[in-house]
């Protein structure tokens, strides 16, 4: 390749939301193939000069250099840090897996359907009872006629976690969902030893006790109760709710909304939607945690509930991987027990009343069911023998944080 050529590629590539990731691939292949150490501080020019020199300096691999550099540039790479989760059963231990999976993904190329298959890393930790495996890959497009593969449609790579002891199956690096459903399938097609169901939430909360017993949607009073009790609990902290995307099919003209801000669940038109009975269908928030050596770290996490379970970091100041896996299985338990737990419905409801009833008496599509709620509550005042005014008084003042009803 002509650097002339690698340099139009270079300029174009660079000036992609994924820069800074691309930067890093390249640092990493500079040290595994040349031992140079170099941290180009996200500065695109920097890289260039590194380039150049080192093509100068190994005169007889310069087209290969360009060559291995150009296919890193063009590589897929997604934005944040996007993990699927499913779950996992299987008979093996750990150690029985690898060999397993080092056969499923051998170091040469698999072909299945669209999709190529290398694995590019393996590795077996016993103690955590756990094979993680890295894996790159190639897509194709397909002739809708012949299915026959007519061109390359991206190729990059992603990694798969086998975690036996919590039985999770997980990707990240998998940005969207057919390559994740192609790697599942693959598996699937190469042994029967390995069983992976994949993680719909909207399908668990149909099955959750007495969800007809409130008038929000089960799916919302899971995500309120996630945000607002669980991140406490596993140890993350909440700064605030900056995206929530809805669903109601049943809406006369807008089924499907996003709204976007600060502080949502205090905003009349995210009230009105819930108590509408849209559901959350996902959700974006900024969080903090404390790692073990007392370091705050804090990133924005997207929660998508649409499809396969999905969690999506930004470009993260978390550590590593490893403790972005830990906080996606700490957030699942949390999932888990609140689709288990026979008092989330009642818990939810209440919490989501408490969390929106000042503001949704500001909206006035709600407005009648308030005045509803506002005449039941005052009914069975009135039929008790203390002072009525001042019950109504101490009652709106409470409840609505007003004075009086006037």
């Amino acid at each position: 390749m002509q650097f002339e050529v690698f340099a139009i590629i270079f300029n174009q590539r660079m000036k992609n939301v994924n820069k800074n990731k691309r930067l890093i691939a390249i640092e990493e292949y500079l040290a595994d193939n040349f031992g140079l150490q170099v941290d180009f501080e996200g500065d695109v020019n920097k890289c260039k000069l590194q380039i150049m020199q080192l093509i100068r300096d190994e005169e007889n691999q310069a087209k290969y250099i360009l060559e291995d550099i150009a296919n890193i540039l063009n590589e897929r790479y997604t934005i944040g840090e996007p993990f699927f989760v499913s779950s996992i059963s299987t008979s093996h231990t750990a150690k029985e897996l690898f060999g397993l999976l080092e056969d499923i993904f051998p170091e040469e190329i698999r072909e299945y359907e669209s999709v190529d298959f290398l694995r590019e890393d393996i590795t077996l930790d016993e103690v955590a009872d756990k094979v993680v495996c890295t894996i790159r890959y190639t897509d194709y497009y397909l002739s809708p006629v012949t299915q026959e593969r007519e061109r390359e449609l991206s190729n990059g790579k992603f990694t798969l976690s086998f975690d036996l002891s919590n039985n999770i199956f997980m990707s990240s690096n998998c940005g969207y969902s057919k390559l994740y459903n192609k790697a599942i399938q693959y598996l699937s097609e190469s042994t029967t030893d390995i069983i992976i169901k994949q993680y719909y939430v909207q399908n668990k909360v149909r099955y959750m006790k007495d969800k007809t017993m409130s008038d929000f949607n089960p799916l919302s009073l899971l995500v309120v109760q996630l945000i607002y009790k669980k991140f406490t609990e596993i140890g993350l902290q909440l700064q605030s709710v900056d995206s929530l995307s809805f669903n109601n099919e049943n809406a006369p003209r807008v089924k499907n909304a996003k709204l976007g801000g600060n502080d949502l669940f205090k905003d009349p038109d995210v009230v009105e939607r819930l108590y509408n009975g849209d559901r959350i269908t996902k959700c974006t928030v900024s969080i903090f945690k404390l790692t073990a050596n007392d370091k705050a770290v804090s990133t924005k996490l997207t929660i998508d509930f649409r499809g396969v379970l999905k969690f999506t970091y930004d470009d993260s100041e978390f550590i590593n991987e490893s403790s972005l896996r830990n906080i996606c299985l700490d957030i699942l338990k949390g999932i888990t027990e609140l689709i288990d737990d026979e008092d989330s419905i009642k818990n939810g409801d209440a919490l989501l009343r408490e969390k929106l009833i000042k503001t949704a008496f500001r909206s006035k599509s709600v407005f009648a069911q308030l005045v509803k709620d506002i005449k039941k509550d005052i009914i069975e005042l009135l039929n008790t023998d203390e002072d009525e005014t001042g019950k109504i008084e101490s009652y709106f003042k409470e409840k609505y944080g007003i004075e009086s009803a006037e």
